[in-house]
């Protein structure tokens, strides 16, 4: 994991006999630090201040490629497992008639209630899993050869959990079922996210907020350790982009606190859920009793933004008021004023280094190790071919 701002509270000698006199106490330290490790501003605190305790939120970033929201080739472990839970597809499409000089029957509204009602579907029994599918509308069965055109023209009237599903058919239909791994990477690196597919994420990480009980996304926790109630107050997905001929999405993050390989198990969980066309609602199982495998999402892509300290910053402005009333009021000098005033802690006046930090030594590395070890697409080969009981 990277940060882009982090902070730490120590004392510090402000005017060291080695820094020369034209030069700020952050660039005398950076000269010190590698190129990845900067000082961004130093700022006088309270002398309570505990970095840790006082702040209230973190925000987070994970960056992955979209291609990951693909399902399994056909053939995979995955992909027969993910066979076996769905329905039997129909031997025969459903009809009906309705003569010209009838109404039409009260089914008209019916289709506006397709989504609402597969979102309220009870959930499925807790499993020993995140992965397990939900079921999916059948597929017609009278066609030998996949029909790439019908797949897309259904997509439609399915339920948006689906819709990766939907997408991943009408892909694989478009590979040759011998195809390398190397050739279903590159065809799966020129792929581009459907807007449903996108909704369908942003849909799915919406369940996480609130505050639940998160012990099934760290380790060595249990259901009754309090310290497993974390609370989640926004994610988002934001617009794809593209790098390097490859499509990137980024998931943010913005939370009271977070556990270890919380984040990574989130996003674990969510590439699973839509890539297996599994609704939102199993998020709700996994804050249950029950203990369910989550698999780790990749290091690679988590970054965080900053940690904000929004009440501290309000006691330092209250205080700063008082001192200057004391000093309007003659009760102390500009000296005193200035020794007792403090800073808040935050981003103000150095994002723009930050801005151009996280590009260099974050992003643009972040680019290249994806683009040389495709970190995301082997780990999820190693699921798809996991035949182990964990995903049963």
């Amino acid at each position: 994991m990277s940060a882009a701002i982090n902070v730490l509270s120590c004392k510090v000698i402000l005017k060291p006999a080695t820094m020369a006199e034209d030069t700020s106490l952050e660039e005398h330290i950076n000269t010190f630090l590698p190129s990845a490790i900067r000082i961004w501003s130093i700022r006088r605190a309270q002398g309570s201040f505990n970095p840790r305790g006082m702040c209230d939120q973190r925000q987070y970033e994970y960056t992955l490629p979209t291609h990951v929201f693909l399902g399994p080739k056909s053939g995979s472990h995955m992909f027969e497992r993910l066979k076996k839970h769905r329905p039997a597809p129909a031997t025969e499409p459903a009809t009906a008639t309705v003569t010209a000089s009838e109404p039409a029957p009260a089914a008209e509204t019916a289709p506006a209630k397709v989504e609402d009602d597969a979102a309220s579907m009870p959930a499925e029994p807790a499993a020993t899993t995140a992965a397990a599918p939900a079921p999916t509308p059948a597929a017609p069965a009278a066609a030998a050869a996949p029909n790439v055109t019908a797949t897309l023209a259904a997509a439609a009237a399915a339920p948006i959990e689906v819709a990766a599903q939907t997408a991943s058919d009408a892909f694989w239909a478009l590979q040759a079922a011998e195809s390398s791994f190397a050739d279903d990477l590159t065809a799966k690196k020129a792929w581009r996210m459907p807007q449903d597919v996108l909704e369908a994420a942003r849909r799915f990480v919406k369940a996480y907020e609130g505050s639940y009980n998160y012990h099934n996304f760290t380790v060595g926790k249990d259901f009754r350790d309090r310290s497993c109630q974390r609370t989640m107050r926004k994610l988002e997905v934001t617009e794809p982009f593209i790098v390097n001929g490859t499509e990137y999405v980024s998931i943010r993050f913005l939370g009271q606190s977070f556990m270890l390989h919380q984040i990574r198990k989130m996003v674990g969980l969510a590439i699973l859920a839509i890539r297996t066309s599994t609704p939102p609602s199993l998020v709700a199982e996994t804050f249950g009793p029950a203990r369910i495998h989550v698999p780790k999402a990749p290091a690679l892509g988590l970054l965080l933004l900053e940690p904000q300290y929004i009440e501290y910053n309000k006691k330092v402005e209250e205080g700063n008021v008082k001192v200057d009333m004391l000093k309007t009021d003659g009760k102390m000098t500009p000296e005193e004023c200035e020794n007792q005033t403090r800073e808040t802690i935050t981003g103000e006046g150095v994002q723009d280094k930050v801005d151009a930090f996280k590009q260099k030594e974050v992003y643009d590395r972040m680019w290249e190790i994806e683009q040389a070890e495709d970190t995301y697409a082997l780990w999820l080969n190693y699921l798809d071919v996991y035949q182990g009981p964990d995903f049963e």
